[in-house]
């Protein structure tokens, strides 16, 4: 519907906000850099995978290279934090499975994870190990300080996976990607109340009440097991719903003032009508003859409609019964054996 009213899209542009899928891997890598005030670059694994010989270990190289040359562009910039950056790798089993396994025809992958080990041994050039981070539904940050002053850059590489299990080994050994953080759920109300809130910040409520306020008024009305790209789900849901609503009322007004313009259209004929018949001498005339395009009447648009409305009527305004209705329409993605499965996952990798 916003495609079809670009007036509403326009505004939801200037009023959106990032949201989380999954548990959250990509939001905390970039948090991080945030935080740390570092350049960020973020790769999914499937991306570097290439069709011809030599071609996927270029691009693991070349990722690399672009990560040293932003941490070195930053440091002089003078930018707090110069000299290091962040390079995250989403799908990291993509990038880097077990070794050995049945249907690696000609060993591409054995060479492409070598590739792999050997950047993040190599550090930014110099006898200085990268320091390597792995998140996933088990990630991992390493939390040594950083020298911004030393010649060479140092890149902080963060993965994200959701199976570790298929990992190659020797990627998680001490120096590599050894310290995992296991991010699940939120499981209780509270957290729910916050990811739900911070997802919804921006969206204006009725009665002016803030979102955290909405939230926790209809939080039981949420299904418990819920990711966060699930609770965005009802997030976006909701926001729908005061979309629809947005655009019946400008619907509605546009056939009343069609309606309108109507009416004062066969008035005005009318009154014509009466003073030609006058002039006339009484004889009566008809009010048109057929083909006579004077009772053709301009319809009166939406987009007109909208277009004459200002700025705080066009925002969407997001009703309480609008989020305990969107909650209705998302089921977690996440089954009871599944997360059964990352919990026995989490306690085997330690995370």
């Amino acid at each position: 519907m916003t495609f079809t009213y670009p007036q509403i899209l326009l505004l939801l542009f200037v009023h959106s906000h990032f949201v989380t899928s999954g548990t959250g891997k990509t939001l905390v890598a970039k948090a991080v850099a945030t935080e740390y005030k570092l350049p960020f670059l973020s790769v999914k694994g499937p991306e570097l995978l290439g069709s011809y010989v030599g071609e996927s270990e270029a691009n693991i190289r070349e990722v690399f290279q672009m990560a040293r040359d932003a941490a070195v562009s930053y440091r002089s910039a003078g930018v707090n934090g110069g000299g290091s950056a962040i390079l995250f790798f989403d799908e990291l089993d993509s990038l880097a499975p077990r070794r050995g396994e049945v249907g690696d025809g000609g060993g591409v992958m054995e060479r492409v994870v070598a590739t792999l080990l050997s950047e993040l041994d190599s550090g930014g050039g110099n006898d200085n190990r990268n320091r390597a981070t792995y998140v996933g539904d088990i990630d991992n940050a390493d939390n040594e300080d950083t020298d911004a002053t030393q010649t060479s850059p140092s890149i902080f590489v963060i993965g994200a996976t959701n199976r570790p299990d298929l990992l190659d080994p020797s990627l998680l050994r001490p120096g590599r990607f050894d310290r995992k953080v296991y991010l699940g759920m939120a499981m209780t109300d509270d957290d729910r109340v916050t990811i739900l809130s911070a997802q919804m910040r921006k969206y204006k409520f009725q009665n002016g009440v803030d979102a955290s306020t909405v939230v926790r008024n209809m939080i039981q009305y949420v299904p418990k097991q819920l990711t966060g790209a699930d609770l965005s789900a009802v997030a976006s849901g909701a926001l729908s719903r005061s979309l629809k609503r947005l655009c019946d009322e400008a619907e509605k007004e546009a056939r009343i003032l069609t309606e309108e313009k109507k009416r004062r259209k066969q008035q005005q004929q009318l009154l014509q009508q009466q003073e030609r018949s006058e002039m006339d001498d009484g004889e009566t005339l008809p009010l048109h003859t057929k083909g006579d395009e004077s009772d053709v009447v301009d319809v009166v648009t939406v987009e007109e409609v909208l277009t004459s409305w200002d700025v705080e009527r066009l925002e969407p305004v997001v009703t309480e019964e609008d989020l305990i209705k969107a909650t209705h329409d998302v089921k977690p993605s996440v089954s009871n054996e599944e997360l059964k499965k990352y919990e026995a996952l989490k306690e085997t990798f330690g995370a």
